[in-house]
């Protein structure tokens, strides 16, 4: 069990793990993780423990804007802010990603099955009226 700075246990979700798995079996597809955390170690204590650190391409852990990893990110992938796709259980960072043309979703219990795939869809919903 991992806890947080103020001894709170973290939970993670069976789905979330098996979302980041079955993404990383697709081709041509990244995965990241960004958090804002001022709580950098735990975070990645958080990512090695669970073996996320096998399935992120790209970390961008540090107490900084959401604008300023995805900044990151898109420099590094050069993967274009529409064809990204967030989570986030916080609606602040929602709007400042989606401010981005990220296709920015808010799950406030967590990155589940049935959230996952309507973004899916939306996303795909997206692209095939372009």
């Amino acid at each position: 069990m991992i806890y947080d700075e103020n001894n709170y246990p973290l939970n993670i979700l069976q789905d979330s793990n098996n979302i980041l798995k079955s993404i990383k079996q697709e081709k041509d597809v990244l995965l990241a993780c960004a958090s804002r955390t001022p709580s950098v170690e735990t975070a990645r204590q958080l990512v090695y423990l669970n073996g996320w650190d096998k399935l992120f391409d790209h970390m961008e852990i540090y107490p900084n804007s959401k604008i300023v990893h995805f900044q990151t990110l898109q420099r590094k992938t050069k993967i274009p802010y529409n064809k990204m796709i967030f989570f986030d259980d916080l609606q602040w960072n929602i709007k400042e990603v989606k401010s981005l043309g990220v296709h920015s979703h808010h799950v406030p219990n967590g990155v589940h099955t049935g959230a996952f795939r309507k973004a899916l869809k939306e996303y795909e919903r997206f692209w095939s009226c372009i």
